[in-house]
């Protein structure tokens, strides 16, 4: 497999990237992902995850209650499997992956992101165990300044209540 390789920063020159230390012992290195891309992929998990809503019994689930009650990780279980089942969801992370490495441990080589990475065999399995740690990190790195924002709002929200919103039977559509 030819797999291009990158070589890290020229010594003096910043590195721009977030290391992350991976299951096999490798290194990802994330580049903040286009804006494009970033969005891409915050709205292909909400287009997955809407597809089955969570029950508001099942938003309070935590690792903690997990651990003293794993029969109730089914809905946090059937949530993760919608989003690593959803090819477009896949897409939208390796668009995100594009300008970030993949460093093996024991290597200073940092290698590109793509599919063709979890058939090489020189990585052995080492790879594909890191896959959805990686797919994790460059999804937290994409979508958490939108999702800040908007727990901010949905706090603001519910301080002020939603009596303060027009109802839908009063307010008119535009054009109407």
């Amino acid at each position: 497999m030819d797999q291009t390789a990158t070589a890290a920063p020229p010594q003096g020159a910043k590195d721009t990237t977030k290391g992350f230390a991976l299951p096999s012992g490798a290194t990802l290195h994330i580049q903040r992902p286009a804006f494009a891309d970033a969005s891409r992929l915050r709205n292909a998990i909400a287009r997955a995850l809407s597809a089955s809503p969570l029950k508001p019994e099942e938003m309070k689930l935590t690792l903690e209650t997990l651990k003293d009650a794993p029969s109730e990780g089914g809905a946090l279980i059937s949530r993760l499997l919608t989003l690593v089942s959803s090819e477009t969801v896949e897409d939208a992370i390796f668009a995100c992956l594009a300008q970030s490495t993949y460093q093996p441990k024991g290597t200073p080589a940092r290698i590109k992101i793509t599919r063709e990475l979890f058939d090489d065999e020189r990585f052995g399995d080492d790879a594909r165990v890191d896959m959805y740690p990686m797919f994790g990190r460059v999804a937290e790195v994409a979508i958490k300044p939108f999702l800040g924002a908007l727990v901010s709002m949905y706090m603001e929200f519910r301080k002020k209540g939603a009596a303060d919103l027009p109802s839908p039977s009063t307010s008119t559509p535009k054009g109407s």
